[in-house]
C-alpha cells in the first residue's frame, strides 16, 4: 500500500502544449488503457512552471494506465501538429513599438522585441489588427531558441498572413537549424521571387502585389500523403502555384526564431521585412485535405481574402472549393454559389477555432459591402458569408419600377449557417453605379429568393442613412441564398439618362469654394475631383446663366480623381459628352486616365495643330483612337460628343465619332476592343498619358461619361 504520490511530468517535446492554465490540464487514469471511456481525471494540486506539469496526491492502483489531457485547446481549423500560432488579435503588449507577441499555440514561444519592434495597426485588414514592420528601422521579433528545439521533423507547414510593402531582400521568418541549413520564408526576395526553406530551399515567381494582403501556405513533406500529393506545395489565398516531388526531414538547433528579418544567419537586423504581418501559424504535421481547408476558411473568413482553393477529385464529396467551419461543416457552398464567388467575405463565431468575427469586408479592392453584427453572436457556428456576381458596375431597370427607377448591376448571394441573427448592412457606393447624392429614404436594399428583382423582392429601407457615399441600414436578417442588391427612386440623370452612366460633373453643382475651387462634387457614383495643386476658378454667369470652370494654362491648373472611374473591369464601349471652350491653340487635355497595358482614356481638345483627339485604348487611329480638324473657334463654347464601340450598334453606325454640338464630325469604323482600368487617377484639365503638362485653357461647363453606348433616342 505505498499510498498517495506527487505527481510531475516535463510536457517538453512531448506533444502538449505547456503554457495553457492549470485548470486546463488533467492527469487520466484508466483501467484498460482506452481513455475516451471510463477514466478519472486527476486535477488535484496542478501547477505548471516551465513547461513542468505537477499534481499532488495521486492514487494509482496495480495495473492502472495513465496519460495527461488538454481541455479547452483551440487551434485554427482544428487541425493537429500546432506549434505555433501568433495572431495580432491576441497577445500582443504596447503599441507603438510592441514589446511581446505571446504565442497562442499554448507552447509558450512567445516573441520579445530585442531592439526595435514593429508597431501596432489597430485595424490593419478587416477590422483586426496586424504588426507594421518597417524595414528602415530594422524592426524584427525573436523566439529565444526557437521553436523547434534540438528536434527533427519530417513535416513543416505553415500559414501566414501578410502584405509586402515594396521590393527588397524581405525575411518573414527565421531559424537556423542544426546542419546550418535553414527554416524560413523570404516574402519576396528582392528578384520578386518568394523562396521558401525547410531545408532545402524551393523558389519562384511570388505573384503578390506590393501593398496588398495574401494568406500563404507553405508545405513540406517526406512523404506524398499531402493535400496535393507533391511533397512541397505553396499556395496564395487558397490556389497552389508552385510545387516540387523533393523534401527532407530537417532538425532545429536550439536557435533564435526570428520574425521579420534574420536570413541566413539568425541575426535580427538582417535583410528585415518591409510591410505587415497579422497572423502566423506553423504545424509540424501534414494537415488532411480537409484540415487544411478549414485552417484556410478560417484565415479567409476572418481577414475577407477570398479562398481559391481547387478541388481534390481524390477526396470524394468533398469539395476544397468550399468555405469549412472548424468541424468539417460547409460554411459557403461553392457549386451553389460558383457565379458569385467574388469579393467573399463573412462574419461567425467559431469555438474550435477562435474566431469570433463580428464585422467584416471583402479586403479586395473591389469589396464594397460590410456587414456587422454589432455584438456577439449568441451561438457557437453561427456564420453569414455572402459574395458577388462580378457584374459591370452600372444600373439596371430590372426591378419594380412602380417603386425604384434603378438598381445596381451588380447583385450579390448569402450563405446562413446556423442563426447568426440580424446585422448592420452598408455599402459604399463610389463607382457601382448609382448617384451617392440622393436623401437616404431614396435608397432600398432589395432582397429576393430568385435574383430576379422586377417581382418578389423586399425592400428594406429600416434606418436608412448615407454619408460620404456610404449608404447603411440596421437590422438586416437574411436567410439561406437569398440575392440582395441597392435600387434607388427619385433618379435625375442627364437628359433622364441614367443606364451605366459613370460620371457626372457639373458646374452649377457640388462645387466648393471659387478662386480657386477646392472640390467638385460628383452627382454620380461618388466621384470626387479634387484639386492636387493648383485648381480653376469658378466662373458665376459663365455660359448662358451657368457657372463654368475656368482653367488657366500657365498656373498649370487642374482637378484629380483619385484612383480614376474606370477600376481594374474592361470596358469596349464609352461615351462622353463635354460642355467647353478652348482659349488658345496649344496642347489642351480635356480630362485622361491612364490604363492597363500603356493604353488610354482621354480626350484633347483642341490640340496645338488644331486637332481633336479621342481615345479609348492605344494610340494607333486605326486602333484605339479617332482625331481630326477640330472645326471649332477659339474663345467659343461648343457640346462635344465623343464615342467609341466595339460594334456598330451606334447612333451613327460606327465604331468611332466625334459630334460638335450635335453634328458628326468624325468617324471611322477601327477600334482597340476591350481596355482595362488600372486604378489610376482621372485627371481634368492637363496631364495628358499622366505627364505634368499638357495643360487646359479654357472652361468647362459640364462632364458627362458613359460606359456604354447610346440609343439614337
Amino acid at each position: 500500500t505505498p499510498g498517495t504520490v506527487d505527481f510531475s511530468i516535463d510536457l517538453a517535446s512531448l506533444g502538449i502544449p505547456t503554457a495553457l492554465d492549470t485548470a486546463d490540464y488533467s492527469l487520466l487514469i484508466d483501467g484498460d488503457g482506452t481513455f475516451a471511456t471510463g477514466a478519472t481525471a486527476h486535477t488535484t494540486g496542478a501547477a505548471i512552471n516551465s513547461g513542468v506539469l505537477s499534481f499532488t496526491g495521486v492514487s494509482f492502483s496495480d495495473g492502472d494506465f495513465f496519460t495527461i489531457a488538454v481541455n479547452d485547446l483551440n487551434t485554427p481549423g482544428s487541425a493537429s501538429g500546432l506549434l505555433l500560432w501568433l495572431r495580432a488579435d491576441v497577445g500582443v503588449t504596447g503599441t507603438a513599438p510592441i514589446t511581446n507577441w505571446s504565442d497562442q499555440s499554448g507552447y509558450g514561444f512567445n516573441a520579445t522585441v530585442p531592439a526595435n519592434g514593429p508597431d501596432l495597426v489597430t485595424d490593419g485588414l478587416n477590422f483586426n489588427p496586424t504588426l507594421d514592420f518597417t524595414r528602415a528601422n530594422s524592426e524584427y521579433l525573436q523566439i529565444t531558441n526557437g521553436i523547434l528545439g534540438n528536434n527533427t521533423y519530417n513535416d513543416m507547414w505553415v500559414y501566414a498572413v501578410s502584405k509586402t510593402d515594396f521590393n527588397a531582400t524581405n525575411t518573414l521568418f527565421y531559424e537556423e537549424l542544426s546542419s546550418g541549413s535553414d527554416f524560413g520564408a523570404l516574402l519576396p526576395w528582392n528578384n520578386q521571387n518568394l523562396y521558401y526553406y525547410s531545408g532545402s530551399a524551393q523558389n519562384g515567381p511570388w505573384g503578390g502585389t506590393f501593398g496588398e494582403f495574401n494568406t500563404w501556405t507553405f508545405g513540406t513533406s517526406t512523404g506524398l500523403a499531402t493535400p496535393n500529393e507533391t511533397r512541397k506545395a505553396f499556395s496564395k489565398d487558397g490556389a497552389v502555384f508552385m510545387t516540387s516531388g523533393t523534401s527532407s526531414s530537417i532538425a532545429g538547433s536550439s536557435n533564435n526564431f526570428v520574425i521579420g528579418g534574420g536570413h541566413s544567419n539568425g541575426v535580427g537586423t538582417n535583410n528585415n521585412f518591409d510591410g505587415q504581418l497579422a497572423e502566423l501559424i506553423v504545424y509540424t504535421s501534414v494537415p488532411t485535405p480537409l484540415e487544411q481547408e478549414q485552417v484556410q476558411s478560417y484565415l479567409a473568413v476572418k481577414y475577407g481574402l477570398t479562398k481559391n482553393s481547387a478541388d481534390n477529385v481524390t477526396t470524394g464529396g468533398e469539395d476544397e472549393r468550399d468555405y469549412f467551419a472548424a468541424d468539417g461543416t460547409v460554411i459557403w457552398d461553392y457549386s451553389a454559389n460558383t457565379a458569385y464567388h467574388n469579393d467573399v467575405a463573412g462574419v461567425g463565431r467559431d469555438d474550435d477555432a477562435g474566431l469570433d468575427q463580428q464585422k467584416s469586408k471583402s479586403s479586395n479592392t473591389t469589396g464594397t459591402v460590410t456587414m456587422d453584427k454589432g455584438g456577439a453572436f449568441g451561438t457557437d457556428g453561427d456564420f453569414l458569408l455572402w459574395g458577388n456576381d462580378a457584374a459591370a458596375n452600372g444600373s439596371s431597370t430590372d426591378v419594380d419600377l412602380t417603386s425604384f427607377d434603378i438598381r445596381l448591376n451588380k447583385v450579390w448571394k448569402v450563405a446562413v449557417t446556423g442563426t447568426p441573427g440580424a446585422v448592420n448592412f452598408s455599402i459604399d457606393l463610389g463607382g457601382l453605379g448609382l448617384p451617392s447624392g440622393l436623401n437616404a429614404s431614396d435608397y432600398a436594399l432589395l432582397t429576393d429568393a430568385d435574383g430576379v428583382f422586377a417581382t418578389g423582392a423586399t425592400a428594406h429601407t429600416t434606418e436608412a442613412t448615407i454619408n460620404s457615399g456610404v449608404l447603411s441600414f440596421t437590422g438586416v436578417s437574411f436567410t439561406n441564398g437569398q440575392f440582395f442588391t441597392i435600387a434607388a427612386t427619385n433618379v435625375e440623370g442627364p437628359g433622364d439618362v441614367t443606364d451605366n452612366l459613370r460620371l457626372w460633373l457639373k458646374a452649377d453643382a457640388g462645387v466648393t469654394g471659387t478662386a480657386p475651387i477646392t472640390n467638385w462634387e460628383g452627382q454620380w457614383n461618388g466621384y470626387n475631383a479634387t484639386v492636387p495643386a493648383n485648381g480653376p476658378d469658378l466662373v458665376a454667369n459663365g455660359l448662358n446663366f451657368n457657372p463654368t470652370l475656368d482653367f488657366t494654362r500657365s498656373n498649370s491648373e487642374y482637378l484629380s480623381i483619385v484612383n480614376g472611374i474606370l477600376g481594374t473591369d474592361s470596358y469596349s464601349d464609352m461615351w462622353v459628352y463635354y460642355v467647353s471652350k478652348s482659349d488658345i491653340l496649344t496642347s489642351n487635355t480635356v480630362f485622361n486616365e491612364n490604363l492597363a497595358g500603356s493604353e488610354y482614356f482621354a480626350s484633347l481638345n483642341v490640340w496645338s495643330n488644331s486637332f481633336a483627339y479621342y481615345q479609348l485604348g492605344n494610340s494607333s487611329t486605326g486602333g484605339g483612337r479617332i482625331n481630326g480638324l477640330w472645326g471649332g473657334t477659339l474663345g467659343e463654347f461648343n457640346i462635344w460628343t465623343k464615342g467609341i464601340s466595339s460594334g456598330t450598334a451606334t447612333p451613327n453606325g460606327t465604331k468611332k465619332a466625334i459630334s460638335r454640338d450635335g453634328a458628326v464630325i468624325l468617324s471611322n469604323t477601327n477600334n482597340d476592343n476591350t481596355v482595362t482600368g488600372k486604378n489610376n487617377n482621372l485627371y481634368i484639365g492637363g496631364r495628358w498619358a499622366g505627364a505634368n503638362n499638357y495643360y487646359l485653357d479654357g472652361q468647362l461647363a459640364e462632364l458627362i461619361i458613359y460606359t456604354s453606348v447610346p440609343t439614337p433616342l
